[in-house]
């Protein structure tokens, strides 16, 4: 379970006090082309958010696409035939 953080800071857009949350989706894709090696095309990550359900004021269910960057096209598909997953994070705001 994760938690959605808010920025209090912000310039107000909402009408509650200006307040707007944002979440944090875990094992997203990222790296350093640096110190990048081939290893890296086969480890698991989120690499998009295919859907957003509201469940309510304050939580809302994120599915994600998890896959490798091996398997993962530019387009946003993955491969014919290859490995992925959809995982699916509830975050909510306490």
């Amino acid at each position: 379970m994760q938690r959605s953080t808010r920025y209090r800071d912000a310039p107000p857009r909402s009408e509650e006090h200006g307040l707007f949350s944002y979440m944090v989706v875990p094992d997203w894709v990222s790296f350093d082309v640096l110190v990048f090696d081939e290893s890296m095309c086969d480890r698991k990550a989120n690499f998009k958010i295919v859907d957003l359900e509201y469940i309510n004021a304050l939580n809302v269910l994120v599915t994600t696409l998890h896959t490798t960057m091996r398997n993962y096209r530019l387009d946003g598909t993955v491969c014919e035939g290859c490995d992925y997953e959809y995982k699916r994070y509830i975050y909510i705001y306490i």
